[in-house]
């Protein structure tokens, strides 16, 4: 058998927050039986396609059914499908799809692939119980046999890279699949060292040739010979989709774009970062009888253990340690209030409470550590509105943002809200407010799976002689017109009729339906109120281009809703919505010339 030179990482799918999303689909056929094959009797099909298997077909069918973009198999009843029926001259396999998200979910102990039951930890996801620290746990666990004998946890090599350098490249997380050995990690953290600085020095670094050429030597290097486009394959698809379930934990998050994206541990969550690389110690999964012998296998061979809830301790969970975490979250707290000697917060009222820490239980520890979270996220937006948010850099930062949206599912899905937001605080002035209903962390990073209630919109922009009300999402299809679409509507006409200012809505999506369009424009005009009800769609490129204008020609936040609302006002003087993109493309691109 040849040397083994890397160890693999599912790619299909790749996003962790759609492989949830797909998971309850599953759980709807858990008492059928998922390998149960019949002969395909369909004679349209037959030929191409002589072995069915029904459950697999009824469970594509279910996802397809709510996609925003459906495969036209849904055009077919559900009992023709099943029956083997297809798309006219579509003979592909439609029951792929199925096994790759099941294969996948067992890479992460959320689902036994030959049989498509869920574990433990995967009827928690279905629950909606999962956590990003579960999801944790469940990388904690993983081990990857590399060979009949030898194994590697993947998640020991990232800690300690990340403990060492601070940070890490997609191109440096390469590196990380080449470690087969635990005890290799050393070699590991040479090769991000030899790369890092041999990058540093590439006449350019957006030469992404150059850079591919730059990790194939270091890969020969460092590591056994592997084919250069097995060693591309893993730079372009394993980081990612690593990166992706790295940042699903919330304990990472990344910045930037492509594989010169960099994964980072926020400042909040260094403590967590040292506590695992120096306290955690990892479990090998139980070994299993194999012909009389006690034999290793890796984690996915393990799934009554993998896919446990509960069994996997995180250092936090131990009284010292989480006293450790609220400590240093007490001294980051007193350093945010040094300035503002009656908070909370401030610096002797954080002497008196360490003082009083030891005898507390863990559920007042926990407890202190949510008050904690709450006041530092609200002084540090706090000071991103008043100080921050103008500077050139966090503006940088908020179109660079709007890029990695537009580029990447999981990121868009986190960050459209929060970013949307920063954007309107970044306009120049203080003749403003933003008014955020979701929810955030207390270093300003997106709080995954916030729950919306009622009508409320995603924020509200307050100004002095209007309100903006953007709404954002990244659905598309039919289902973002007859969820969305009627979502901010509800939201325009809820604040306008209880302030008597001009209300406009803003849609921001990543693409606009042709029925949202219409239906916007119709509203446009006039509305069963008796009168308009103003909402301007825009798509996340168009909002992103205004906001670059706005910041090079540090245009206020009226000067941009005086501009929505000329967008708007063009509707009224159209004849079809057809004429009305063009409209708004016209109206931003004399913006662009201001």
């Amino acid at each position: 058998m040849a040397e083994k030179t890397n160890f693999n990482w599912r790619t299909a799918p790749r996003s962790i927050a759609k492989l949830m999303a797909w998971l309850p689909y599953f759980a709807q056929f858990q008492q059928a039986n998922y390998q149960a094959a019949v002969a395909n009797q369909e004679p349209s099909t037959m030929a191409k396609i002589p072995v069915l298997y029904p459950v697999r077909r009824a469970i594509r069918y279910a996802i397809e059914s709510d996609a925003d973009d459906p495969d036209p198999l849904t055009q077919l009843t559900l009992a023709d499908f099943v029956a083997g029926q297809q798309p006219a001259g579509d003979f592909s396999d439609k029951e792929s799809k199925v096994r790759q998200i099941v294969t996948t979910a067992e890479q992460y102990g959320l689902m036994d692939a030959k049989t498509a039951r869920l574990t433990p930890v995967g009827q928690r996801a279905v629950a909606g119980q999962l956590s990003g620290e579960d999801f944790l746990v469940q990388l904690l666990k993983m081990y990857v046999m590399v060979d009949e004998q030898h194994g590697v946890f993947p998640m020991r090599t990232v800690l300690q890279l990340m403990a060492h350098f601070g940070a890490l490249s997609r191109n440096e997380l390469t590196f990380v699949f080449g470690t087969l050995d635990d005890a290799a990690v050393p070699t590991t953290i040479e090769a991000v060292q030899a790369f890092r600085t041999a990058y540093a020095k590439l006449p350019s670094r957006n030469d992404n040739r150059a850079v591919e050429a730059l990790v194939i030597k270091v890969w020969h290097q460092f590591y056994p010979a592997t084919a250069d486009r097995k060693i591309i394959s893993i730079q372009h698809d394993y980081t990612d989709a690593l990166r992706r379930a790295l940042e699903f934990t919330e304990l990472f998050y990344s910045h930037g774009r492509g594989t010169a994206m960099k994964l980072r541990v926020s400042a909040l969550n260094q403590p967590k970062l040292q506590q695992l690389v120096n306290d955690f110690a990892f479990v090998l999964p139980p070994k299993q009888s194999v012909d009389g012998h006690l034999v290793q296998k890796s984690a996915r061979e393990t799934l009554a253990w993998f896919g446990a809830v509960g069994n996997l301790p995180l250092p936090w969970d131990q009284p010292d340690a989480r006293l450790q975490l609220v400590e240093d979250k007490l001294d980051h707290a007193a350093r945010l209030f040094a300035a503002l000697p009656d908070a909370p917060y401030a610096p002797a009222q954080v002497a008196v409470i360490k003082a009083n820490l030891a005898s507390a239980s863990i559920q007042q520890l926990k407890d202190l550590e949510s008050a904690l979270d709450q006041a530092v996220l609200a002084q540090t937006e706090l000071l991103y509105v008043q100080k921050e948010a103008q500077t050139p850099a966090a503006r940088r930062e908020i179109l660079e943002r709007f890029d990695t949206i537009l580029t990447d599912k999981d990121q868009a899905a986190l960050w459209l809200e929060v970013n949307t937001w920063r954007a309107f605080v970044a306009l120049s002035g203080q003749d403003k407010e933003v008014i955020h209903h979701f929810q955030m962390n207390p270093d300003l990073t997106p709080k995954s799976f916030a729950p919306g209630t009622g009508n409320t919109p995603d924020m509200e922009v307050h100004l002095a002689s209007s309100i903006l009300v953007p709404e954002v999402s990244m659905m598309a299809g039919t289902v973002q017109w007859e969820h969305e679409a009627s979502s901010v509507i509800d939201h325009v006409i809820k604040i306008s009729q209880a302030s008597p200012k001009p209300t406009l809505g803003v849609f921001i999506s990543a693409r606009i339906n042709q029925r949202t369009l219409w239906q916007l424009f119709l509203l446009n005009r006039d509305s069963w109120l008796g009168q308009p009800v103003p909402v301007v769609p825009l798509t996340i490129k168009q909002f992103s281009a205004m906001m670059q204008v706005a910041y090079a020609t540090d245009a206020t936040a009226q000067e941009v809703a005086t501009l929505l609302e000329q967008i708007s006002a063009a509707a009224r003087q159209l004849t079809t919505y057809i004429q009305w993109p063009a409209t708004i493309e016209s109206a931003l691109a004399a913006w662009a010339r201001r």
